[in-house]
């Protein structure tokens, strides 16, 4: 009995490939579809938000002359939703003053002997920014700093995703994103 069941079910599998033969030429095209639904506004949905941090806003952390002491500032962006947290995307880029270059955060700088690193944390309707010296002696930032948060929602990061954009850049995020200032 065994054995005409391993029979049967070759003798159908045999069938089954057997009777494909070489595909035909293609048919002819088909007629236009029914118009699509307006789309958000042309390409991926993405917004920057845009922050100046003035020299009073930064809080003090940790003890001065010990590891871990710098300045920090939370910011409170609301378009940072948990679906953005887990399926988007958040670029945070900064510039001093009246420099005109917009810079991916984090970034490190060498000073006088020492480096000063800007980090960056993002957390549903959350960034915090800090920045520390590893001389441990942080002064608090003397220039207004300007930051843009571009928020990049699940689909748009999926659905959008460009390996050759270079995320570091903000007019090129700027331009693949059709962000507005």
């Amino acid at each position: 009995m065994k054995t005409k069941s391993i029979y049967y079910f070759f003798l159908a599998a045999l069938l089954f490939y057997s009777c494909r033969g070489d595909d035909g030429p293609p048919g002819p095209r088909g007629p236009q579809g029914p118009p699509g639904e307006d789309g958000s506004g042309g390409g991926a949905l993405a917004k920057t938000i845009q922050f100046e941090i003035l020299t009073t806003d930064w809080n003090e952390f940790g003890t001065e002359g010990t590891q871990g002491y710098g300045y920090g500032v939370q910011l409170t962006v609301s378009d940072i939703t948990q679906n953005v947290y887990d399926y988007g995307g958040v670029l945070t880029f900064m510039r001093f003053g009246t420099n005109s270059v917009w810079e991916s955060l984090p970034a490190s700088y060498s000073q006088d002997g020492f480096n000063q690193f800007w980090n960056v944390f993002h957390d549903v309707s959350t960034v915090w920014v800090e920045i520390y010296d590893t001389d441990f002696q942080t002064a608090r930032p003397t220039d207004t700093i300007y930051l843009k948060v571009v928020v990049i929602d699940g689909e748009s990061s999926a659905k959008y995703a460009k390996p050759s954009i270079d995320l570091t850049n903000y007019e090129a995020v700027k331009a693949y994103y059709g962000l507005e200032d």
